[in-house]
């Protein structure tokens, strides 16, 4: 599968742009003190692709590949080889690993995934959503016939040609749910192209074809936040810029000592809201354009 090599992003100039603009002190650290107080993960690799597919299927008429780092070294980002999807016409494909029934989603709650992705004939974002099924018995917000219920996470929109990570902070959902994995699935398509089908391998039966490919590696459960966050926040910061141009400023508007609201003002006149909490010396919750994000340390 011979794909195309783009230069990855850089995190820390996205975060620099954040601290120029005078936004958010963090308790006197700034945002980039506030990134490096975080501390390491103990990670669990879901898919590495080293031997194989590690499980890893598809459907819809789409062909998994292993990608090399020797042949497209962008989008491999541990190890020296990647999960490849090649679609041909399926509007909502997926990977789905069907047995994740031991991994430990109750100890490291929080799923990233290294992704890189692009559209033939379209320059579009794209937009990823990841899933979550789970064995449920009855009772409390379960299922009474005793089938795997389903949670899902927000939608997550990646530039093309660009290495990016996908982050689900999976700490809200029941310890029930987490501790009782099912299945993990992935599924995409180009924004402005809702399907109107599920990503069930029906093909191209919406007439909105989907011709392009994606690539995965490092999918794996941490059990800190900070592992992913800098990146989340550095993607979304991208978009925005991408969509409303350079920031401004930050236009405070209310705030004490541990808490500041405002707005973030961008070259074409938009504002998005921004919100940081200081929960403890070093750990903080900032929120950008209704996202939350855990930075700092303390959250293991």
């Amino acid at each position: 599968m011979d794909l195309p090599v783009q230069l990855k992003q850089d995190r820390r100039s996205v975060l620099r742009t954040l601290s120029l603009t005078g936004v958010l002190s963090f308790g006197g650290v700034g945002i980039e003190g506030a990134m490096a107080g975080a501390e390491q993960g103990d990670a669990e690799l879901l898919g590495g692709f080293e031997d194989g597919f590690d499980g890893w299927k598809t459907n819809g008429g789409n062909e998994l590949h292993r990608v090399s780092a020797d042949s497209f070294d962008t989008a491999v980002t541990q190890g020296g080889h990647a999960l490849g999807v090649k679609i041909d016409g399926d509007p909502h494909p997926m990977i789905q690993k069907p047995n994740v029934g031991g991994a430990s989603f109750d100890q490291r709650p929080h799923l990233g995934v290294d992704v890189l992705a692009a559209t033939y004939g379209d320059d579009a974002d794209v937009v990823f959503s990841m899933r979550y099924h789970y064995d449920s018995r009855g009772g409390k917000g379960g299922n009474r016939k005793g089938k795997p219920n389903v949670a899902e996470s927000d939608d997550v929109r990646v530039p093309q040609y660009r290495s990016s990570t996908l982050y689900w902070d999976m700490s809200d959902l029941p310890d029930e749910a987490l501790a009782s994995p099912r299945r993990l699935e992935i599924t995409w398509h180009p924004a402005g192209r809702d399907p109107s089908v599920q990503p069930e391998g029906r093909g191209p039966a919406s007439g909105k074809e989907y011709r392009g490919f994606a690539v995965f590696d490092n999918v794996r459960l941490s059990d800190v936040p900070t592992d992913y966050t800098a990146n989340a926040l550095s993607a979304l910061t991208q978009r925005l810029i991408r969509e409303h141009g350079s920031v401004e400023r930050a236009i405070p508007e209310e705030g004490d000592a541990d808490t500041e609201q405002g707005r973030i003002l961008f070259a074409d006149g938009t504002t998005v809201p921004y919100t940081v909490e200081r929960l403890a010396d070093e750990k903080f919750v900032f929120t950008l354009d209704g996202e939350a994000f855990k930075l700092g340390g303390g959250w293991a």
